[in-house]
């Protein structure tokens, strides 16, 4: 499933059947008046909190990210880094992949330079996926992809309608459907972390 907010669902435990774990996203959420996330939603550490400078448009300026170490947050902006082997000075930043398909999914595929050339975006109609072995059911799975992403593209939209403000400077979006979520469940990505992390549970 993409990082983010869509692969965030519960998982077998291989060694005992009776019990599921919540599978944990490595993308830090963002902490600020606009995603509505306070420090003290996330256990307010101040060893788990970091100033980044966020690409992709996230946020213009340096913006305070934290890795919760609790109960992991539903349906909230989140990005992530490179790879964690480096210097933190060195890490780039970027949207998650659940949000990088939200954005998408509004603004399209093309970019600011396809955009003054084509009338309409070009979205995604489809979102597909293969089954994650450890997910403790396909629904499971399915449901947690649908929640971060379908779901999330109508709250959008359902904002922007209610926005006057925003609807009047965003005139060139146009709403689309939310892309349909398949979960493949007779191939696997046997390359793909989660099949690899199944190998050894």
């Amino acid at each position: 499933s993409p990082c983010g907010d869509a692969s965030i669902y519960h998982l077998k435990q291989f060694l005992d059947e009776e019990t599921t774990t919540l599978n944990f996203t490595g993308a830090k959420v963002i902490l600020s008046d606009k995603t509505g996330v306070t420090f003290n939603q996330c256990d307010g550490r101040d060893d788990k909190t970091s100033k980044v400078d966020v690409k992709e448009d996230v946020a213009n300026e340096v913006t305070t990210v934290a890795r919760e170490r609790g109960q992991q947050l539903l349906g909230r902006l989140r990005i992530k880094s490179s790879r964690s082997n480096i210097p933190d000075h060195l890490r780039t930043s970027s949207m998650s992949c659940s949000d990088k398909l939200i954005k998408w999914s509004i603004f399209g595929l093309q970019g600011s330079l396809l955009s003054t050339l084509i009338k309409n975006p070009i979205v995604l109609t489809s979102i597909c996926v293969s089954l994650d072995p450890r997910a403790l059911t396909p629904e499971e799975q399915c449901n947690a992809l649908r929640r971060a992403i379908p779901d999330r593209i109508q709250a959008v939209w359902e904002a922007l309608e209610k926005n006057d403000e925003v609807n009047n400077s965003q005139k060139r979006i146009v709403k689309s459907a939310p892309p349909n979520i398949r979960i493949v469940s007779d191939a696997i990505f046997e390359n793909g972390k989660s099949y690899t992390e199944s190998l050894y549970h």
